[in-house]
């Protein structure tokens, strides 16, 4: 038997003793009104004594005594009474909506598995916020060193193509970081931890496609005559030097033959128009090849002007019909010529190997010229990119909707397992109270 029905048993055993069923006999009746009537005129109200054999009938004292009634109150307070032992020993209610009707322990259990639930949701959202938040810092991340290393490769494929060697490895690096995160934030990188961009973001970065694999194209290229255009500039560093020695020789001839006098007009125009050479030859060498790319018209004049000294100097050697001049007999002019057309046949050599990369020189000056017209669109869209991105950072709404979802389910489960909490430790005083009151007038009737 449970602890609350023997309080019931408790109770119901002390309302049958206060009315014992031989007070109810069948000598009197209990009217309506609670009075109980009490026949007096019975004989078996009448007291016989007998007395030395006579027998004498005397009234019972009990005849003469006013009859007893219950109070009138009896009812209503037994009622009250056992409406009261209802309502302590009854099952609580915690007023809490839909699981309000449920008894306390199943309360608890669905309250606490919504306050699990609740707690697991905003880590969860949390989680998602941090995430979202490490994406987009990578995107934004990746779009900025793009936009970088766009500029940077117009810059250094410039400088390559001038053959300096530490700008190949800054053209190969500018390259490939930025065709690497322009596809990674178009389609998603795991070894760079970037994930597909969002559709606004995308719809900006979709056109620059054609322009970074067209620039990913040239600056291949422009690596692949990295040998090319590092002799071509070293030759050309060459002739350029060479024509300063070329020019020193050839003014000393020129000053030599006219202290030696008899200098017939051909031979002075021939003269004149080799120093002058000298000079144009390192001029052409050093437009030959610049920033802006390959000069065609220095392609020309390095050409004509390599052919004509060389026709010049052998004439005034060796005697040229064409040119109307007489071979040098005069040793202090002939060992200069000679000198000077040595060293002339090195600087044509290296013209000569200069002329023969034009293909790849004019090819290389196209892959350069591609380049740096790509990279201010490439800049345009990288920014605009870059502008869409820092217009979707944040949380998103979505995060955001389970956040306050999963909120909501804490804070309504903290409050319900209080609530609950509240209403068990408010019953469990009921009871003992009851039991008190009950043990006491126990006590006082026993």
């Amino acid at each position: 038997m449970s602890f609350l029905s023997r309080i019931k048993e408790l109770g119901k055993s002390q309302d049958d003793k206060e009315v014992a069923p031989e007070s109810l006999s069948t000598e009197g009746f209990v009217t309506a009104t609670g009075a109980q009537s009490v026949d007096t005129q019975s004989p078996q109200h009448q007291s016989t004594i007998q007395v030395g054999g006579n027998t004498t009938t005397v009234d019972s004292i009990i005849s003469e005594a006013a009859p007893s009634e219950f109070p009138p109150d009896y009812h209503e307070n037994r009622q009250q009474k056992t409406d009261a032992v209802d309502s302590v020993l009854s099952e609580p209610q915690s007023g809490l909506p839909v699981i309000g009707g449920l008894r306390l322990d199943r309360q608890q259990r669905v309250l606490g598995g919504a306050l699990a639930v609740g707690v697991l949701g905003l880590m969860f959202s949390a989680f998602l916020a941090v995430n979202s938040a490490d994406k987009r810092a990578a995107q934004a991340g990746a779009t900025g060193q793009a936009l970088m290393q766009s500029q940077r490769l117009a810059k250094s494929v410039s400088q390559a193509l001038v053959g300096r060697a530490q700008a190949f490895q800054e053209v190969a690096e500018s390259s490939k970081v930025l065709a690497s995160n322009v596809r990674g934030l178009a389609q998603g990188d795991s070894k760079l931890g970037l994930t597909e961009v969002p559709r606004a973001a995308k719809d900006a970065l979709m056109p620059l496609m054609p322009l970074v694999d067209r620039a990913e194209k040239n600056a291949n290229y422009v690596q692949g005559q990295k040998a090319t255009l590092t002799k071509v500039s070293q030759a050309l560093r060459e002739v350029n030097s060479q024509s300063s020695e070329l020019l020193d020789l050839a003014e000393g001839i020129v000053q030599a033959r006219i202290e030696k006098g008899n200098l017939s007009a051909a031979e002075s125009k021939a003269l004149t128009q080799m120093v002058m050479l000298t000079q144009r030859i390192g001029k052409s060498a050093n437009e030959f090849l610049t920033v802006e790319g390959v000069s065609t018209e220095a392609v020309f004049l390095l050409g004509k002007d390599l052919n004509e000294f060389k026709e010049i100097a052998e004439g005034l050697l060796n005697g040229s019909s064409d040119l109307k001049l007489a071979a040098a007999k005069d040793p202090e002019i002939r060992e200069p010529l000679e000198a000077l057309q040595k060293l002339f046949e090195g600087t044509r050599a290296q013209a000569s190997f200069i002329l023969s990369t034009l293909q790849g020189l004019v090819a290389s000056r196209d892959a350069q010229v591609a380049i740096i017209d790509d990279s201010e669109p490439l800049r345009k869209g990288l920014e605009d990119v870059q502008q869409r991105l820092a217009q979707g950072a944040g949380i998103g709404g979505f995060t955001i909707v389970l956040i306050l979802l999963f909120l909501a389910t804490t804070v309504a489960a903290g409050y319900g397992l209080l609530r609950v909490f509240l209403t068990d430790q408010t019953h469990r005083r009921q009871i003992a109270e009851f039991q008190r009151q009950e043990a006491e007038r126990m006590e006082r009737e026993a």
